[in-house]
């Protein structure tokens, strides 16, 4: 039950001080505040009783200030990272950046957005709306970058290089050396491709390429 209380205004009738608070131990699914509002006797009726809410982490607020108010759990590629929150709706992610799962928890921080990089290509700063070629001499696999963070490369060992992006620079395997003829070169791994794909295998020394 609520409380009832009677104003303290000067002048008011017996009937129209007549103030009610609604019960405060009202929950709400994905509001972290609930507050239930004092309304007042008009003399004939009760003013219809309602509650203010803020909502939690991975939620927004959707109605506020009536009865039956809701905070609903933010949509694809938005999130809500405060708790206590008066935010009627989601911030979006970033271009190109995207979150995973239907869940508060998949929407509760701005690291939930992720960008998905190509092997042989990642993130070079924090923020970044594109993925940038590791270049030569490095090697990425495909990777989750949260926004805000920074992505990474490997750089190959023995002085050995790849051709700096895409498929031609996604593993280890892709670090090897350079074939040169004529005014043309071509990049040769160190690790045999056992995938199917057409294979050139280059000899140097005791080293297969």
């Amino acid at each position: 039950n609520g409380t009832y209380s009677t104003s303290p205004s000067t002048g008011a009738s017996a009937s129209s001080a007549c103030r009610y608070v609604a019960p405060s131990n009202k929950t709400v699914t994905g509001c972290s505040t609930v507050t239930a509002n004092t309304v007042s006797y008009t003399g004939s009726t009760w003013n219809s009783n309602y509650y203010t809410v803020k909502a939690a982490k991975g939620y927004h607020v959707g109605k506020n200030n009536v009865a039956n108010p809701t905070c609903v759990v933010c949509g694809a590629d938005k999130y809500q990272a405060s708790n206590d929150s008066d935010a009627t709706s989601c911030t979006s992610c970033l271009t190109n950046y995207h979150t995973y799962g239907d869940t508060a928890a998949d929407h509760d921080a701005a690291s939930d957005c992720q960008i998905s990089c190509d092997g042989g290509y990642y993130l070079a700063k924090a923020n970044d709306t594109t993925c940038s070629n590791v270049g030569e001499g490095y090697w990425a696999q495909s990777s989750m970058v949260a926004q805000g963070s920074v992505g990474s490369y490997t750089q190959c060992d023995n002085g050995w290089t790849t051709i700096g992006y895409g498929f031609g620079a996604n593993e280890a395997g892709d670090c090897g050396r350079i074939f040169n003829y004529g005014d043309q070169k071509l990049y040769l791994r160190s690790a045999k491709r056992n995938d199917g794909n057409p294979a050139l295998h280059v000899q140097i020394g005791d080293t297969i390429f």
